[in-house]
């Protein structure tokens, strides 16, 4: 990417243009390829295209802290990236907060391991996903636990009737 197109970027979102080049290869490419399939025409054009590249930038600025909490706390940073975008916003929250505080970061990563499985149930039981999370963190770890020691592409009816017994359907 060109530094132009950098400053371009920079000047959109208001930021300086190192915040732009700091941020991981990926996210200047997706948000290179916003600025050329963009065509600015009117101002909802101008607010669709802030909004997307700002979505962008946010996200790299959370993996660049990932990156911390992982060199920190000794956390795999794929572990760290496959967790779901609200407990990485989290993480990162909570490392610049506190950064020696790695037990609860180690809490946080824990926990969102413990529910990682919970959109496969929903899929699996079809039931929303949103209704799932209504329920006790303790029974969500349980179904997830279930699914994940029980799972089998081929044979998922009776999964599916002991996981539908846990939330009492």
């Amino acid at each position: 990417m060109t530094q132009q197109v950098n400053n371009n970027i920079a000047k959109i979102l208001g930021v300086s243009e190192d915040s732009i080049s700091a941020l991981p290869k990926e996210i200047i490419g997706s948000m290179q390829a916003v600025l050329e399939s963009v065509e600015v025409r009117n101002e909802d054009d101008a607010k669709m295209l802030y909004s997307e590249l700002d979505g962008y930038w946010r996200k790299g600025n959370v993996l660049n802290g990932l990156n911390d909490v992982a060199g920190d706390t000794g956390i795999d940073y794929t572990t760290l990236v496959n967790l779901d975008y609200d407990t990485q916003q989290e993480l990162v929250f909570e490392y610049m907060a506190d950064s020696s505080n790695t037990a609860h970061l180690y809490d946080v990563v824990n926990k969102a391991l413990a529910v990682m499985e919970l959109e496969n149930v929903a899929k699996l039981t079809d039931i929303p996903v949103s209704r799932l999370k209504e329920y006790p963190f303790e029974t969500q770890v349980q179904l997830c636990g279930m699914y994940s020691m029980e799972y089998d592409e081929n044979d998922s009816f009776e999964l599916i009737s002991r996981l539908k017994g846990v939330i009492g359907l």
